[in-house]
């Protein structure tokens, strides 16, 4: 978009020279669209990743959200969270995953991409396939209240968001 921009205000001084009445005009056009364009992008995007963590057995650990939470409170979920500046996605699930859970991964491959709005946030996340390194090592932080090890089939026992449910159902070819 830069380079369009120098070579549109090339192009604008050439005409400006030439026809002072089609500057002025130029730059109310230009100045109305630049509030437009800026409107539009007062909404955000953030990238975000999660993770399918298994155990030795083939397990997927799912962490409960504190009660006094407010982004789903008691509802249980993949662990992850908001990739940083500067990082990729990679470290972002790794990072996380030590923050949330205390443990330490090993990221096999991308799974999934899937999006979700919170207000005017639009969540674009990655979902990532892991081994944990040492399952038994789990140490929660204060935004989660519990974690389970379990198989495919005990996660409708539990509560579970549609959306961690159908991210589930869709990766289920890598879980077998």
């Amino acid at each position: 978009m830069l380079i369009s921009q120098v070579n549109l205000k090339f192009k604008i001084n050439s005409y400006t020279l030439i026809n002072p009445i089609y500057w002025r005009s130029f730059t109310k056009s230009f100045m109305h669209s630049t509030a437009n364009y800026n409107h539009r992008m007062s909404k955000l995007q953030q990238g975000c990743t999660n993770a399918i963590i298994l155990d030795e057995q083939g397990r997927i650990l799912l962490t409960e959200r504190s009660i006094d939470d407010d982004f789903f409170p008691g509802y249980w979920e993949l662990p992850g969270g908001g990739i940083e500046y500067g990082e990729t996605p990679q470290q972002s699930v790794k990072r996380e995953i030590r923050e949330e859970c205390g443990i330490d991964i090993e990221v096999i491959k991308p799974i999934a991409a899937n999006t979700y709005f919170l207000g005017e946030l639009q969540r674009i996340e990655i979902t990532f396939l892991c081994k944990a390194i040492d399952p038994r090592k789990v140490k929660l932080s204060p935004e989660h209240s519990n974690y389970k090890w379990l198989g495919m089939k005990d996660i409708g026992g539990i509560k579970v968001s549609d959306y961690v449910k159908n991210i589930l159902n869709s990766s289920s070819q890598y879980l077998e």
